[in-house]
């Protein structure tokens, strides 16, 4: 499983359509990941919706 974040939210399903296309179990958050309360709120409803964060990957271009 597997979540992912972009601001540019019309990217980020595309993205994320082509990964469920091929059997994984992925969740899109759009975000600007430069606004810090964007991703309190995205981490908050990460743990409530699908479970704590294991793992994480950070691969920012900001």
């Amino acid at each position: 499983m597997g979540e992912a974040i972009d601001y540019n939210a019309e990217q980020l399903d595309k993205y994320v359509s082509e990964l469920k296309s091929q059997g994984l179990e992925v969740y899109a958050f759009p975000a600007d990941v430069s606004d810090s309360n964007a991703i309190d709120y995205i981490v908050d409803q990460n743990k409530n919706e699908i479970g704590p964060i294991e793992t994480l990957v950070d691969i920012a271009g900001v």
